[in-house]
């Protein structure tokens, strides 16, 4: 009986110990789409750009000085890595580094350099998002002065801020139908929409072909941007309207849509990025 306890414990033991070793059979359980889908969203990151504005709580605690209340921060993460933190309580406090993302719910902020309390700050941080990627936390600490600060807050409520400008690159699916030609599925889309006003999109087919479009845009509110397309489609020319959707935290694109008339026929564009169901 001794001896078969043992085995079975050695059993035990084998079979966690093959579990941590080979996390990529636990995955497999979910179904190859969902390993895919795991791995790319992990590759990807959570987003390529991103303007996150609101109201919380939180504090800046000093060395030897009490600690301050915190009731707002303003994060503007840019598609080039460049970061801009800034944090209100009694003063507004300011820091710019650079960014990277870490899987899907965490971006990381290193470099980071301003003037806290009218002096020199250096220091880094984390920014967490919650279950829907949406801004949930930001940690800070680094040295002021050669003093050890930090500061937390926390997002309670509040809405994202209207989105200057965006870059973003996403995989995902979607149609391009245009007059009697066969449609077109699309698998990658890149949207440029600048400070100036102006948008280009460039829609790239699973052939590998590249429809552009071109134009301008007006921001009509926090998550979602009108277009005003006068030019695409190459020599065809195109003319139309359509839609910038984000996701609800304002963080990343969910959908592109876009109706017009190329060479005196309609067209019809419509994109969902991965992890956003297409509309009918």
């Amino acid at each position: 009986m001794t001896r078969h306890c043992g085995k079975s414990k050695r059993a035990a033991a084998l079979a966690l110990v093959a579990t941590l070793a080979a996390p990529a059979a636990a995955v497999g359980a979910w179904g190859a789409a969902s390993a895919r889908a795991l791995a790319q969203q992990q590759q990807q990151g959570p987003f390529t750009e991103a303007t996150l504005r609101g109201s919380g709580r939180g504090a800046l605690r000093l060395a030897g000085r009490a600690a301050e209340p915190l009731r707002a921060v303003d994060i503007q993460l840019k598609a080039g890595g460049d970061a801009e933190i800034s944090v209100t309580g009694e003063r507004t406090y300011t820091a710019r580094g650079r960014w990277r993302g870490r899987g899907a719910d965490t971006v990381l902020l290193h470099g980071l350099t301003g003037d806290f309390i009218n002096q020199p700050m250096r220091g880094q941080g984390t920014i967490r998002l919650d279950e829907k990627r949406r801004f949930a936390r930001l940690d800070l600490d680094g040295t002021v002065n050669n003093r050890r600060f930090s500061v937390d807050f926390s997002r309670v409520g509040g809405v994202p801020a209207p989105f200057r400008e965006l870059r973003s690159r996403n995989s995902g699916r979607g149609e391009l139908i245009a007059g009697n030609q066969a449609p077109e599925t699309l698998a990658l889309i890149t949207v440029t929409l600048t400070q100036e006003g102006l948008m280009q999109v460039e829609a790239r087919t699973i052939g590998n072909d590249v429809r552009t479009f071109t134009g301008r845009w007006t921001p009509v509110s926090a998550t979602a941007a009108t277009l005003d397309v006068t030019d695409g489609l190459g020599r065809a020319g195109a003319r139309g309207s359509g839609k910038v959707t984000l996701t609800p935290s304002g963080a990343g694109l969910a959908r592109v849509d876009i109706r017009g008339e190329t060479q005196n026929e309609p067209f019809t564009l419509r994109f969902a990025a991965d992890g956003n169901a297409p509309q009918p």
